[in-house]
């Protein structure tokens, strides 16, 4: 797998986790119970605000102010407020990994959740097979198979952890949720990711001219496979928590 291919693959996953997420609230909205997508916010959020946080740390950005979480009727559930010295690179590049840190540090957080809460159980050995089967794809219509294929191999994982443990599967699936269903960038964000994206390509323009394409790939693509592997591996809790949510309305209209 190339790069492009690559990225291509991460931004069709995102694109089509964002058609879900769309489905889903229209869905709930004609329901009458809109509100209920707001189940998964109160980790979801602060996970997504935490994670530019920390990057606006790593960053060097000063964090003006921050909100973890807040319900005053309108479409901000949280923010992160930060200010930078345009006239430092480092700063504008910044922009770039601040605006999509929900996504990558959102998917260590899933990580670390399930490695925490299933220390017996080896993700490493569900992630490995999606990590190398992503290596083998040179055309980016080969994406679409993978995805259905892994949709349902994952289901293995969740019927492992369900097994180990039936309340402690629910926790993890509860948690997991709220982030992975968090951590698509707002269209703030990505006003932030454009600034920083023109500084990147410059600076990876440079990179390419001083060491060659072979480094630099060698370098970006394990990063960008294993963003994707990660995300592969979550992917069905996306669908089962617009199941879930869609189903709980339904269950409320024919009670109340």
């Amino acid at each position: 797998m190339s790069i492009i291919i690559g990225l291509m693959t991460l931004f069709f996953l995102l694109f089509i986790q964002r058609q879900v997420e769309l489905y889903t609230t229209a869905k709930l909205t004609r329901l009458g119970y809109p509100k209920l997508r707001f189940a998964t916010a109160f980790i979801g959020v602060p996970a997504h605000e935490i994670s530019h946080a920390i990057a606006c740390l790593i960053f060097g950005h000063k964090i003006n102010e921050i909100k973890l979480l807040q319900f005053n009727g309108t479409p901000t559930l949280g923010y992160v407020n930060h200010s930078y010295s345009k006239r430092n690179v480092y700063h504008r590049i910044g922009n770039l990994f601040i605006g999509l840190a929900p996504i990558y540090i959102g998917l260590i957080l899933c990580v670390l959740f399930t490695k925490l809460l299933f220390s017996e159980i080896d993700f490493a050995s569900f992630n490995r097979p999606i990590y190398n089967d992503l290596l083998e794809i040179t055309r980016f219509t080969d994406i679409v198979g993978l995805f259905i294929s892994n949709l349902f191999s994952s289901i293995d994982l969740h019927v492992i952890l369900f097994t180990e443990s039936n309340v402690k599967y629910f926790i993890w699936l509860f948690v997991i949720s709220s982030i992975i269903t968090h951590i698509i960038p707002s269209s703030s964000d990505f006003e932030g990711v454009k600034d920083g994206l023109i500084f990147l390509i410059l600076l990876v323009s440079l990179l390419l001219f001083t060491f060659g394409v072979s480094v630099i790939s060698s370098m970006l693509l394990p990063v960008i496979l294993n963003l994707v592997s990660v995300l592969l591996s979550f992917y069905i809790v996306i669908i089962l928590t617009s199941i879930i949510l869609i189903c709980t309305a339904k269950l409320f209209n024919s009670i109340l």
